[in-house]
């Protein structure tokens, strides 16, 4: 087994004839990173693939892990969003790629650490076949910014001015 990574490669893990079993927590690292990790590994249903995502350049603002031959056994897959990022309905994450997956992750996905703004949902329909999730929706009214003209920020301006002005005269 290789694992090449930017950062820490934190999981526990037991190693027999060149193949890894994951038993606890697998994450690229604790700031976005990359993970490739060839031969066999097994991703046992005591354990967790987790992903921080915090923008939608992988390695720099997203984790993704590619993994030559993937086992699932009913693992736990998470994701946290990350630096404050609020995503706005659109964005696609590429987390997971892989020569050969077999088996499937437990369901529900966790996204505990990844709530979503009203109008948002996560979309993980593309994960087994092309290791990506999106989101979907779009913000609702209220979650959006509107902006202000600069027309009336002048005229506010103005108008406390003058309040001010009229006050000091009295």
């Amino acid at each position: 087994m290789f694992i090449r990574t930017r950062e820490v490669f934190a999981f526990l893990l037991t190693i027999a004839l060149g193949a890894a079993s994951i038993l606890a927590l697998a994450a690229p690292g604790d700031d976005p990173a990359c993970v490739t990790v060839s031969g066999s590994t097994t991703a046992s249903s005591s354990s967790t693939l987790k992903f921080d995502i915090g923008g939608e350049t992988p390695c720099e603002q997203h984790d993704q892990a590619t993994y030559e031959n993937l086992t699932v056994e009913s693992s736990t897959f998470k994701i946290r969003l990350i630096t404050g990022y609020s995503p706005s309905g659109g964005e696609v994450f590429n987390v997971l790629n892989w020569t050969t997956l077999t088996g499937t992750f437990s369901e529900p996905f966790d996204t505990a650490e990844a709530v979503l703004p009203e109008g948002l949902a996560w979309d993980f329909s593309q994960l087994y076949t092309t290791g990506e999730i999106s989101i979907s929706g779009s913000l609702a009214a209220d979650a959006q910014q509107i902006p202000i003209p600069i027309w009336m920020l002048g005229s506010l301006a103005v108008g406390i001015l003058g309040l001010a002005y009229r006050s000091r005269n009295k």
